[in-house]
């Protein structure tokens, strides 16, 4: 008995070895099966940054150390860009290639992939960017500024800076027709340029950059204008010089003189100059002489009334004269006072001006208003340089010899210049 058992056990032991014989047999192949299907990865890239050009895109892609990685590609998901690069090591390990591409304007997402010579690839690596172009150019606005124009110099006050933006290129016209260039920082509030062409060409650049890995600038378009074709003239240069005859210094112990009418307030009372009384020189008709500072080209001339009452006793008749002798004091003309007939109510101006051109005198500006309140002339007539002015005041909008004609209130002289 026990030998039947024993034939039976190792018919079993021999039958279990040749099944494990047989199924390691069968692993191998499919092991070998598996080999020769395997397909071989590259290494994706680490991380992709993207700058910003002018329609163009910097795609900095880092790389790691596989040096069986030459190529790669860029390829967008709609399929409308694709860029292919080879990958060119500046070291032996990680690495980081730069890659310039130029594309449309647009949107976009892409996979950056890697491959080797058998053209094996990586994994994609996707990323999303915005292409800037025109139209993103065009949407870009200029840093706002107001000219100041002076004598000499010219004033630009500049707004505060637009957000993105990194500075402002400021072109101009010089005296001599010359274009200057100046640029002009984001902290800066004030650009003064020096001899500047009156009306000549301004063009003001503001200059941005849509985000910290760009490697372009975009420029707004360029905003043209031009300087003024005048200047008012700095009141603190303006200086009265009384010759005979001219107007008396008005009523200065009440603060209402001659100074006031630069003192660059057009205000009500007490800012305000009038005359003492009848029959003083600062009556109408008068005259007031100014050494403006500087030899000018007057081009306007502005007078403001008083604002809270008695507006009708501004000048609104008058005459502007301009002189530019070498000695002023020479320039003394007849009293005005000796023209007007008080009963008649009329002035003889025709010997007066006789007078003055005989004295060396040019006559601008004559002058005559029913406007109740005359604020600008402008000066048609006069040409060359001129350094001393006269207002020669004839009558207001009161007639003549009615109560208080004769004294006038007015609060600012203004004077223009080409």
């Amino acid at each position: 008995m026990n030998r039947i058992f024993n034939k039976i056990f190792k018919i079993k032991w021999l039958i279990l070895i040749a099944l494990i014989v047989l199924a390691c047999e069968t692993t191998q192949d499919t092991y070998k099966d598996f080999i020769s299907e395997e397909i071989i990865y590259i290494g994706n890239p680490d991380d992709v940054i993207i700058g910003h050009g002018d329609e163009k895109l910097r795609f900095w892609v880092a790389i790691n150390a596989d040096p069986n990685i030459n190529t790669g590609s860029i390829v967008s998901k709609n399929g409308d860009f694709t860029s292919e690069f080879d990958v060119v090591r500046n070291k032996a390990g990680n690495d980081t290639i730069v890659v310039d591409v130029n594309i449309p304007e647009g949107e976009y997402t892409f996979d950056i992939s890697l491959f080797d010579n058998s053209g094996n690839a990586s994994i994609g690596f996707e990323v999303g960017s915005v292409v800037y172009g025109s139209k993103y150019k065009s949407s870009l606005l200029n840093r706002f500024v107001t000219i100041e124009a002076m004598n000499q110099e010219a004033v630009f006050k500049w707004d505060s800076p637009i957000e993105g933006s990194i500075g402002t290129i400021l072109r101009y016209e010089d005296s001599l027709g010359t274009i200057q260039e100046v640029s002009v920082d984001n902290d800066d509030t004030e650009t003064v340029v020096p001899n500047y062409k009156l009306g000549g060409s301004v063009v003001i650049t503001s200059t941005y950059r849509p985000s910290e890995a760009s490697f372009e600038d975009f420029e707004a378009v360029p905003f043209e204008t031009s300087f003024p074709e005048e200047f008012e003239l700095d009141k603190s240069l303006i200086v009265p010089v009384p010759l005979a005859f001219d107007a008396d210094d008005g009523n200065t112990s009440a603060g209402r003189g001659i100074a006031i009418l630069f003192d660059g307030a057009a205000a009500g009372f007490p800012n305000q100059y009038n005359a003492t009384g009848a029959g003083v020189p600062s009556a109408y008709p008068f005259v007031m002489t100014f050494d403006l500072g500087f030899d000018s080209n007057p081009s306007a001339i502005r007078v403001d009334p008083r604002l809270d009452c008695c507006g009708d006793r501004v000048p609104s008749t008058f005459q502007i004269w301009g002189y530019n002798g070498p000695d002023i004091s020479t320039a003394e003309t007849m009293n005005i006072k000796n023209i007007v007939d008080e009963e008649e109510g009329i002035i003889y101006l025709a010997d007066w001006e006789a007078d003055a051109v005989a004295k060396g005198w040019t006559k601008l500006l004559d002058y005559t208003t029913a406007d109740p309140v005359p604020q600008t002339a402008i000066d048609d007539a006069g040409t060359g340089t001129f350094r001393y002015i006269r207002f020669v005041a004839l009558a207001s909008r009161i007639p003549y010899k009615e109560s208080n004609w004769f004294r006038p209130n007015f609060t600012e002289l203004t004077f223009w210049s080409r």
